[in-house]
């Protein structure tokens, strides 16, 4: 969950420049949206290598939205040991090198989430109507 850690102090960082109110809430947030893309992949995958004609609700896509808001939530601003005080700690320890290495796949982990999502939702959406 390290890896996910960082990437809540990252989304931190840039929106506590550009957006002052409560960036820490916004942070998680965004966690979350990853974490729900994340699964929802999982499912078009597993629904596009199974063949099998399985009708995702609006509800289950809400549902796993929900859930991991309110994870997330927990996870980084009610728990202390997840605190962006304790996320910095843990960055600064980090050498040069292992931080570059982070950013970079911090950014890949990013745009891979949000490009495989929306593309395997398109390619399913698109498939049916075939």
């Amino acid at each position: 969950m390290l890896f996910f850690d960082f990437l809540y102090y990252f989304i931190y960082r840039f929106y506590s420049v550009y957006y002052e109110k409560n960036p820490e809430s916004l942070s998680a947030a965004i966690i979350g949206v990853f974490y729900t893309m994340n699964s929802m992949s999982v499912l078009f995958i597993y629904i596009i290598l199974s063949k099998k004609p399985i009708l995702i609700s609006t509800l289950l896509a809400i549902s796993l939205f929900i859930i991991f808001q309110v994870y997330t939530y927990i996870r980084y601003l009610l728990c202390e040991k997840n605190s962006i005080q304790s996320i910095e700690k843990k960055w600064s320890n980090k050498t040069v090198t292992q931080k570059s290495y982070i950013k970079v796949l911090l950014l890949l982990y990013s745009c891979l989430s949000i490009i495989s999502c929306l593309g395997l939702a398109i390619y399913l959406g698109a498939s049916r109507h075939d």
